[in-house]
């Protein structure tokens, strides 16, 4: 069974081709030292409805875990990646992915949604799911206000024109929406990745409607929460550059939550590293390496079209 299928003009296969030419091997990394910080950011523009015995609330309080290189690294400004985590989730249950693409020279901001986060009833999270693409906007408008800011940590260490957002499950439908959605499309975002997300309704908007955004898609083709179908239509609508990455006999969690002994984990980890080396990073051979590595017979296969 062939596991990686290279569709509508996406390029060879990840091994050696047919011209006798070779792939290139993926990169050998020395990671960076990385601090960690929480920041609470409070949006005052906008109301948090009321859920399960909480009240309502005339603001929005996201604290957000922020990863980032330490302070004086060759290699910076750093592209920005702000991660949204699935329903009765945190960043911090994200932790290899989130560390391996900050250690590898990104700044990585995880809010945690009003709502929807981990101390929240089930179901809670859909009241809230239409005010999330604005939450992950405010972020980024957040990071950069410390970005810019001379007393700040932070000062410095992002590049304001290399953003890209990311989020499974819940959170990947709102990244979804930040990247691709009219209702809420933020320019800024360079570059998406969505772990078993899909395209949901906000209001009236409409997808790939005058936006194009490089968009990687990983789905694992067992889940039965956010169903593998529902990743493959989110991926035909989606205009190119775009990319699915199927995980052979994945679970809604595994493939994003497992440590790096777990190889649907460790593989996605290192695809979604490639993307971001590609289009925020402006890697040369990113997706080059990125096919090379999604060659995984029984773990994954790709279908592209650059």
């Amino acid at each position: 069974m062939a596991l990686l299928a290279a569709a509508c003009g996406g390029g060879g296969s990840g091994g050696g081709s047919d011209d006798g030419s070779t792939a290139v091997a993926p990169a050998v990394r020395q990671p960076l030292a990385l601090e960690e910080r929480t920041e609470t950011f409070t949006d005052t523009s906008r109301t948090t409805e009321a859920h399960s015995t909480v009240a309502a609330a005339e603001s929005r309080t996201l604290p957000t875990r922020i990863l980032s290189p330490t302070g004086g690294q060759v290699g910076g400004p750093y592209p920005l990646i702000v991660f949204a985590h699935g329903s009765g989730g945190l960043g911090t249950g994200y932790d290899v992915l989130l560390r391996t693409w900050a250690a590898a020279g990104h700044v990585v901001a995880a809010p945690a949604f009003p709502i929807a986060r981990d101390d929240a009833a089930a179901g809670d999270w859909q009241l809230d799911l239409p005010k999330l693409p604005g939450d992950m906007t405010f972020v980024i408008d957040q990071v950069l206000r410390l970005n810019a800011d001379a007393g700040s940590p932070l000062r410095g260490a992002v590049d304001p024109n290399r953003i890209g957002v990311a989020g499974h499950s819940m959170g990947g439908m709102t990244a979804l929406a930040v990247a691709g959605n009219t209702c809420c499309h933020d320019p800024r975002i360079k570059a998406a990745v969505i772990l078993a997300g899909r395209e949901t309704p906000f209001g009236s908007g409409q997808f790939w409607s005058r936006i194009r955004t490089p968009l990687l898609l990983v789905h694992g083709d067992a889940d039965y929460n956010v169903v593998y179908g529902d990743g493959r239509r989110a991926y035909a609508n989606a205009p190119p550059p775009r990319f699915l990455l199927t995980i052979v006999n994945g679970d809604h969690g595994t493939p994003f939550t497992g440590d790096r002994e777990n190889a649907q984990a460790s593989l996605v980890t290192d695809v979604t590293l490639d993307f971001f080396d590609q289009y925020l990073r402006s890697v040369p051979e990113g997706l080059d390496r990125l096919q090379a590595r999604a060659d995984a017979p029984g773990v994954a296969k790709l279908e592209q079209e650059r």
